[in-house]
């Protein structure tokens, strides 16, 4: 990406390919930061296609976890593990996993906000099972 730091604009721009025109940029503030004057990616392209795909497969392999989580949650293991933050750790997948397969397609405020909260929460609620584990762990010891 090339990036530009530019005093009207803010902090440093990252655009791919060439810097958009001043109208673009102009545009780009007006819509309150939305992704509607980039380029997308097309359900119908191989890329959109492929996000669907691996998107849809995470979501798969996640139910299938969560389903043995709770099937064996009675276990020893599972239970010295606490599920809880198992629970917690597929529900961020399951979050990311909608990020992915909403990624392509054409942008709109909604959509953007959407991206935008489906990425974060479903990355905070991965990262907080590990961090909690973690954590936990250390109190022990």
């Amino acid at each position: 990406p090339l990036c530009t730091e530019d005093k009207e604009i803010g902090p440093a721009s990252c655009v791919e390919g060439p810097l958009p025109k001043s109208a673009d940029l102009e545009a780009f503030r007006q819509n309150r930061f939305s992704c509607k004057t980039f380029q997308w990616v097309e359900y119908s392209s191989a890329p959109g296609i492929l996000a669907v795909i691996l998107g849809t497969l995470g979501l798969i392999m996640t139910f299938m976890l969560l389903a043995v989580l709770i099937t064996y949650r009675g276990r020893y293991v599972l239970r010295a593990a606490a599920p809880t933050f198992g629970y917690i750790m597929c529900l961020g997948s399951v979050c990311s996993m909608i990020y992915i397969i909403m990624l392509p397609g054409e942008p709109s405020t909604p959509k953007c906000i959407g991206l935008e909260w489906m990425g974060l929460f479903g990355t905070t609620l991965l990262y907080m099972g590990l961090i909690i584990r973690s954590f936990r762990i250390w109190k022990i010891t």
